[in-house]
């Protein structure tokens, strides 16, 4: 038990260093903060709990071995309420990330027993409950993607973006390759939740997770290194290991130097209020990421991930594969009903959809084994006339929506008028049509409440028999 408790211990701290490692790189990879910073008119204070997301992502990843459980649960606290800030617009990595948190300010919150057993007596049902978390959202990954236009359109994700980086690296693509990467990307997500399930195999469905993720960030385009990280840092906790606190000593000081250089960049990016948008600036931000992964990747290899092949089991997956508590089965549950939400009508955005082509509405459908959703929250009936259709307008996120044929919820209409200032729009909703000026805001009555806008998020759709393109 002595042993087991240790070994627990030990995994709770690699965990907590690496997951301020992937909160550290959510703030700095997706320049949000600097866009808040850079705001016309003034910064504006939600750039904060952000940065101090970042902070203490950075402070975590380098705290002493007896600070790192106590400094754990209040990273997960500001991110959750920098997460409850940001919503419903975010991604879905940071969604999951968190039910992860969650997960820690409820099973590694620091108790009296937290503290005198280190973390271990409650590492167990914490390390369940963040695999059936991940195996739920693999699982509706997987299921999302039983599409026809994933698995044989012309725009697939699992086409897009492998030929886009084949492209920038300068490999050979052949057609036999472009139409067989959508069933591989099927396969690998479909295999990493099926291993992880099981005692025997667990270590495989790591492994196969960290080497899928790790491919993604390398992309010449897309910032993927924040969700491959969230992944990272979920994957871990279902491996074994066998080294002491001191573990991060020998490459303390290069790391920090990496991650001195790379700070130092971005607040000298931000005062200098460099454009963001600007290739200069993308090409450099994204090799420097590139780097400081590759560094920090090989230390997961080498010291976590290779060596828990051979370890005994009383050091990793020691009591339950799944949760035991209401809490942990709770949690598992709200990720499986965020999974349901596309085929319930509720939302289709965040909904662990991502990069899947998934296109379901009232009456209209891609997916193999649905022919529509149930259209709960009213928004997403095309054949009913409630997708909002734009006319005209000087808003140009709604015109570039009408250059490209595109519909949208009447939520997500409002949601864009509301941060408009003078917004003209002209629309066609439920075969009717509308004018939005500064003086008549709502002309069609539509409300919405404040829940229903900060709990649900909807894609612009295409017109029915369009091939659906690849996107977030």
């Amino acid at each position: 038990m002595i042993d087991q408790n240790r070994g627990h211990c030990v995994q709770a701290e690699i965990f907590a260093r690496f997951w301020g490692f992937a909160l550290f790189i959510q703030t700095v990879s997706t320049w949000w903060w600097l866009t808040l910073l850079n705001k016309p008119g003034g910064a504006s204070i939600l750039a904060l709990p952000e940065i101090a997301v970042g902070v203490l992502g950075l402070t975590l990843f380098f705290a002493p071995g007896n600070l790192l459980l106590r400094i754990l649960p209040l990273a997960a606290a500001v991110q959750l309420f920098n997460l409850a800030l940001q919503l419903p617009e975010i991604p879905n990595h940071r969604l999951l990330c968190g039910f992860i948190n969650v997960a820690i300010l409820i099973f590694l919150r620091p108790t009296a027993q937290f503290q005198a057993n280190k973390g271990a007596s409650s590492w167990p049902e914490f390390s369940a409950t963040v695999r059936a978390m991940l195996v739920a959202m693999y699982a509706f990954a997987v299921f999302h993607k039983l599409n026809i236009d994933f698995l044989f359109g012309p725009l697939s994700c699992g086409k897009v973006y492998a030929l886009e980086t084949f492209e920038f690296f300068g490999l050979a693509q052949t057609p036999v390759l472009t139409g067989a990467l959508p069933i591989v990307t099927l396969l690998i997500e479909f295999l990493i939740p099926a291993l992880l399930l099981t005692r025997k195999f667990a270590w495989w469905g790591a492994a196969l997770g960290f080497a899928f993720h790790a491919l993604l960030i390398f992309h010449p385009t897309k910032h993927f290194i924040d969700f491959t990280c969230v992944i990272y840092g979920a994957l871990i906790t279902t491996l074994p290991v066998n080294k002491e606190r001191d573990l991060f000593s020998g490459i303390l000081g290069k790391l920090a130097f990496l991650l001195g250089v790379f700070l130092v960049i971005n607040l000298a990016i931000a005062a200098a209020r460099f454009p963001i948008a600007s290739s200069a600036f993308y090409i450099a931000t994204q090799f420097i990421l590139w780097v400081l992964f590759i560094f920090v990747g090989l230390w997961v290899l080498s010291s976590v991930v290779w060596p828990a092949r051979r370890l005994s089991t009383n050091l990793g997956i020691t009591n339950h594969l799944i949760p035991c508590s209401v809490s942990g089965w709770l949690l598992v549950f709200l990720v499986l009903l965020n999974g349901a939400t596309p085929y319930l009508g509720i939302k289709n955005k965040v909904s662990w959809d991502m990069y899947s082509n998934l296109r379901l509405e009232e009456g209209v459908s891609n997916h193999l084994l649905f022919a529509g959703n149930l259209n709960l929250a009213g928004e997403m009936g095309q054949s009913t006339g409630q997708l909002v259709k734009i006319i005209a307008s000087n808003i140009p996120e709604l015109e570039q929506l009408r250059i490209n044929r595109l519909e949208l919820a009447r939520l997500e209409l409002d949601r864009i008028v509301r941060r408009t200032t003078a917004p003209q729009v002209s629309y066609i909703w439920q075969q009717k049509s509308f004018e939005i000026t500064e003086s008549n805001l709502k002309p069609d009555g539509y409300e919405a409440s404040y829940l229903k806008r900060k709990l649900l998020w909807f894609r612009p759709m295409v017109q029915a028999g369009e091939p659906v393109p690849c996107n977030r």
